[in-house]
């Protein structure tokens, strides 16, 4: 059971989180729950249970995207190690690694398992998104990162119109971390006047929510973060809680469609 309050004159909320008391079990679940699934979503939640259904995805070779936000034992690091795609916030990759910086804790956790990416929001900064470097593959317009302060500087200072959104608000870095060598792909937020903003809860769930459907579809990954970017934004601008704020097909602009 979850409480939101919402302070709508600081743009601020807190949640209150009574925990289950009971958790599911791994005899509570089926493989015949993974019939006809193209994609398995976990939140890091009932971890003995996530286990059996991963172990299962695993044999039938079932993509898994990973919301990962708190290591809740006892099984989170193995969720972790065989999660295609993972998805996190600002603060997680530096908490769970130890490190303190942002980028290369971001790349400890990409190199803890097999994931092809790790995507991390950042609120009105948008996201960042951290793969395993390609020299084969070309990108029109490519900096290089020394640090992430100069990542940061650079989201910081990164504006972004209405206009200018489809064509501009992807950027394109490479970074030779001490361990791993990386592309870092930021995003900017979709750029709703910051007076619509009324309620941020669940935005971190409907941009994961952007990134499943994306890859369901098999957008390119630039066009799946525009697409979150958006759709989280866009919540972020009706109260009353996750829900009711998410945007249908048609309130999405056809750009961010992927069409």
């Amino acid at each position: 059971m979850s409480y939101v309050i919402v302070d709508q004159s600081k743009n601020t909320r807190t949640c209150i989180y009574t925990p289950e008391s009971e958790v599911l079990l791994p005899s509570e679940v089926s493989i015949e729950c993974l019939d006809n699934a193209g994609l398995l979503y976990l939140d890091s939640r009932h971890t003995e249970a996530a286990k059996k259904v991963l172990e299962w995805a695993l044999i039938k070779n079932i993509p898994v995207l990973l919301d990962a936000e708190r290591d809740r034992p006892p099984h989170f690091e193995f969720i972790l190690k065989n999660s295609d795609y993972i998805c996190t916030n600002s603060s997680f990759p530096t908490q769970y690694t130890n490190n303190s910086d942002f980028l290369e804790a971001v790349i400890d956790l990409l190199l803890i398992g097999k994931a092809k990416f790790i995507a991390t929001t950042l609120g009105a900064n948008g996201c960042v998104l951290v793969e395993r470097y390609d020299k084969n593959t070309c990108y029109s317009q490519i900096s290089v990162l020394n640090s992430f302060e100069q990542l940061k500087s650079y989201y910081l200072h990164k504006k972004v119109s209405f206009s200018e959104y489809v064509d501009k608000a992807i950027s394109h870095f490479e970074y030779q971390g001490k361990k791993c060598h990386v592309h870092v792909i930021h995003c900017s937020a979709y750029p709703f006047e910051s007076n619509k903003i009324v309620d941020t809860t669940g935005a971190g769930d409907v941009f994961i929510g952007s990134i499943a459907f994306g890859l369901m579809k098999k957008f390119p990954i630039e066009s799946i973060l525009k697409l979150g970017s958006f759709v989280a934004g866009f919540k972020c601008t009706v109260s009353g809680g996750a829900q009711k704020g998410i945007p249908n097909w048609e309130q999405i602009p056809k750009a961010l469609r992927g069409e």
